[in-house]
């Protein structure tokens, strides 16, 4: 009636509300009274309504003419979207199919708390399923949750699709019926606010709700006519099992809730053995920094994964391939693998950064800028105190040496809390830009606004102090290094205390770009290394074995790359050892030898986003050499 009544040429009549079984409101039915067309008795209408014993118990057949006449009305109209609401249309038309689709999650309509998640574990799977076809261009309702709510809003499905350029949602609600549950599902045309097709309502069992969303699952991709039923044929995981893993996902990324994020992880697995996300989520947990950072346990459940062969679907595939090409420090095949994820579904900003980041630190700027482009910022989380993306395209504009595009990515960041790695581009960016006077304007902008590291933690303003001199030290600015130079120094002997690592590691780094290289060594030495900590001490000793060289102890400087070579290092240990002996060989003169063991440390996994290389002080000597350069040349 809400389609046709604006329609002149026909004319209605109510009949009254019915309450119909399997649904919750009562809802009113209209007869067409054009001349010619018979209107029922309400009071004589019977059907598919709920018990009553209201006196408006109807006959059915008396309204088989009107409804006949509706749909011819329908058909007269010429849109198939009108024959979706009385269940006519069983599959999606190819122009719908093409538009962006988000599963809502569904409204809980049972008043049991206990089912309250089911409606999330509904948007999850079903999700899922249409992504994992390859015949739905899905936007993960999980990853847009400030959208969904604008959604949530009566009448305001138009500015979800403006908001968020999805074509198609499904929505619905889950009602029980005695020890029934029934699940109703609705496809949505977001920029008319229309239903274009209810689904048959799914009802069984409360004890079987996952026979019930497989069943939905499987009606979905149906509707959708989706190519390949068997690419989505896993059963879904035992609900209890989902509400565990769906309560380690609320406390994520929080460090004082780990113990209870790996807690409730280890209990959705043992729950339910074949549910791989679970598993696939400790890995990742155990791989990412916090308290419970640990490679061996990482590692056990990986190899706990390849010991039971397990039947991944082609989504938890990419991620557990991924997981495995990070850990061995492919970083390359780890960025296409997240790629592949990320055009799965548009809105999965996990594995786009995770692909940009990885191919910055494969040396491939471009590519890494793409994916950036390619993010929808419609789907980013606008409302973070600060943003990681912004922080890897200025990384890739200064591997790419647009210096322009950098500060404009500063200027341009509208988060409120500043990272401290954008600010140190920044800087740096400036002073190859010999924008000598903006330095100063913007040093004591970022003093006002403060900084952050990538934790949220307040970082001091003036560390950008070294960043400046040590841009300025590489690429001879004597003005700009004389200036800043003692604005260094100035700071770290009125504000650190000279009994600490902090003021020493300072003071070493400032007299070695002053010139004051033999200092640098004495001041270097009086720091305390972490006995537990083999990167320092490793890196130390291309700190001092390049101070050697340059002071002409050649003998002392070689018997620190000898000491290198013996140790038998692994990992990222082994990155540090060939990284630092090239540095202790750049400054001995013995260039070829440096970038071969540049080389060596790129095979065992060194990175291009660190400061490293191009941008080291200790590394200078080889600024100019063709095979240095070709080395640190990005590759894409």
């Amino acid at each position: 009636y809400r389609k046709v009544k604006n329609q002149p040429a026909f004319q209605f009549e109510t009949l009254g509300t019915f309450a119909f079984k399997n649904v919750e409101e009562q809802i009113e039915v209209y007869a067409v009274s054009n001349e010619g067309f018979h209107i029922p008795d309400p009071a004589s209408i019977q059907g598919k309504l709920k018990q009553s014993s209201s006196p408006q118990k109807k006959k059915i057949q008396w309204l088989i003419p009107s409804l006949i006449a509706l749909f011819l009305v329908v058909i007269a109209l010429g849109t198939d979207r009108f024959s979706g609401l009385i269940g006519n249309a069983q599959t999606i038309s190819s122009q719908l199919k093409n538009k962006r689709v988000a599963v809502m999650v569904f409204e809980n309509k049972t008043g049991s708390e206990d089912l309250e998640d089911f409606g999330t574990m509904i948007s999850d799977w079903v999700t899922r399923g249409l992504m994992e076809t390859g015949d739905a261009n899905v936007i993960s309702a999980a990853n847009i949750q400030d959208k969904v709510l604008v959604a949530s809003t009566p009448g305001s499905m138009q500015q979800f699709s403006k908001e968020t350029g999805i074509g198609v949602v499904l929505q619905g609600r889950y009602y029980l019926q005695e020890s029934d549950v029934i699940i109703h599902a609705n496809v949505v045309d977001t920029e008319l606010g229309e239903v274009i097709h209810a689904l048959d309502p799914i009802q069984g069992p409360r004890t079987e709700i996952v026979k019930l969303l497989d069943e939905l699952t499987q009606k979905i991709l149906g509707y959708w006519s989706v190519r390949d039923f068997d690419r989505h044929s896993k059963n879904p995981p035992k609900y209890e099992a989902y509400q565990k893993y769906l309560a380690a996902n609320k406390y994520w990324g929080s460090h004082e809730d780990a113990d209870n994020i790996e807690s409730l992880l280890w209990e959705s697995y043992r729950m339910d053995t074949s549910f791989n996300a679970s598993l696939l989520k400790l890995a990742v947990f155990y791989g990412n920094p916090g308290p419970q950072r640990s490679a061996e346990k990482r590692d056990s459940v990986l190899q706990f994964f390849e010991q039971r062969n397990p039947d991944f679907t082609p989504w938890e595939e990419l991620r557990h391939k991924a997981i495995l090409a990070s850990k061995d420090n492919n970083y390359l095949e780890s960025a296409r693998l997240n790629e592949q994820r990320f055009l799965m579904d548009r809105s999965d900003t996990n594995a786009s950064h995770n692909s940009a980041f990885q191919y910055t630190r494969s040396n491939m700027p471009k590519k890494a800028l793409e994916i950036f482009d390619a993010t929808d910022p419609r789907f980013r989380d606008m409302s973070s105190d600060f943003s990681w993306f912004e922080f890897r395209a200025a990384t890739a504009h200064y591997m790419l040496e647009d210096f322009e595009q950098v500060a404009k990515v500063a200027t341009n960041y509208s988060y409120p809390k500043m990272l401290s790695g954008i600010a140190n581009l920044h800087m740096r960016s400036l002073v190859r830009l010999d924008s000598v006077d903006q330095l100063d304007m913007v040093l004591e902008d970022y003093i006002d606004r403060g900084l952050y590291n990538m934790g949220g933690n307040e970082r001091d303003v003036r560390q950008l102090y070294r960043s400046i001199c040590e841009e300025a030290y590489l690429h001879d600015k004597a003005g700009i290094l004389k200036k800043w130079i003692e604005k260094y120094q100035d700071w770290i002997t009125e504000n650190l205390d000279s009994t600490t690592n902090g003021y020493l590691n300072h003071m070493a780094y400032s007299n070695f770009m002053d010139g004051n290289v033999e200092d640098a060594l004495s001041i270097r030495n009086r720091i305390e290394q972490d006995s537990s900590r083999m990167d320092w001490i490793i890196r130390d000793i291309g700190w001092k074995g390049s101070c050697l060289a340059i002071l002409g102890d050649t003998t002392q400087a070689l018997n620190l790359i000898e000491y290198l070579k013996e140790q038998e290092y692994s990992g990222f240990f082994a990155v540090d050892a060939h990284y630092n002996m090239a540095r202790i060989q750049a400054n001995l003169g013995q260039k070829k030898a440096a970038v071969d063991n540049l080389k060596l440390a790129e095979e065992n996994g060194m990175t291009y986003d660190r400061g490293w290389g191009k941008g080291d002080i200790f590394l200078k000597p080889l600024h100019g050499y063709p095979p240095f350069e070709a080395l640190m040349k990005p590759r894409g």
